[in-house]
């Protein structure tokens, strides 16, 4: 008789992955137009998603080089991405209303790709993320709750200078 194991982190990896397809399957709405801010950030969701899961591919580096590789990889090089709002680490912190999918947030001192809002909503300091645990080490990027109280940094990708994303296969 064979005994069906998963290491705690297959095993996480793929709770994650399915709570963020109920999550991106839940939010899933027919865009009004092709290259709606809707569908640019569902691009860079994709993409992380499948830098995380599908293929999950070890980076050595930070935080800020997992969402930057995420935003090239789908497309968004600098000149493709909008600055929504900057202030300093210590505040005055953003609004939650400006936060959408796919937007790359700085949070307190981390980079994370916004996939959407806690239990509560915008009421709840929850936001869930994908990201990197950062401090160079090496290891693929993660699904994961995390505060956001504290976002003093918000970048969205936009379709003007975007380029045509890698696909899946290349990546």
């Amino acid at each position: 008789m064979k005994i069906f194991h998963l290491s705690i982190r297959r095993a996480m990896a793929l709770f994650c992955s399915l709570a963020l397809c109920a999550v991106l399957a839940a939010q899933a709405q027919p865009s009004q137009a092709r290259g709606s801010q809707e569908d640019l950030g569902q691009r860079v969701i994709k993409t992380a998603v499948s830098m995380c899961n599908r293929y999950p591919e070890t980076i050595q580096g930070g935080c800020w080089d997992f969402v930057n590789l995420a935003y090239y990889r789908a497309g968004f090089p600098p000149k493709a991405r909008q600055q929504v709002f900057l202030s300093k680490m210590s505040g005055p912190y953003a609004d939650p209303k400006l936060v959408k999918p796919g937007d790359w947030l700085y949070v307190a001192n981390h980079s994370v790709i916004f996939v959407s809002w806690g239990p509560e909503g915008l009421a709840s300091p929850l936001a869930y993320v994908l990201d990197h645990p950062g401090e160079m080490r090496s290891t693929p990027g993660t699904y994961r709750p995390r505060s956001a109280k504290e976002i003093w940094g918000i970048f969205r990708p936009k379709a003007e200078g975007a380029l045509a994303a890698i696909p899946d296969e290349e990546q």
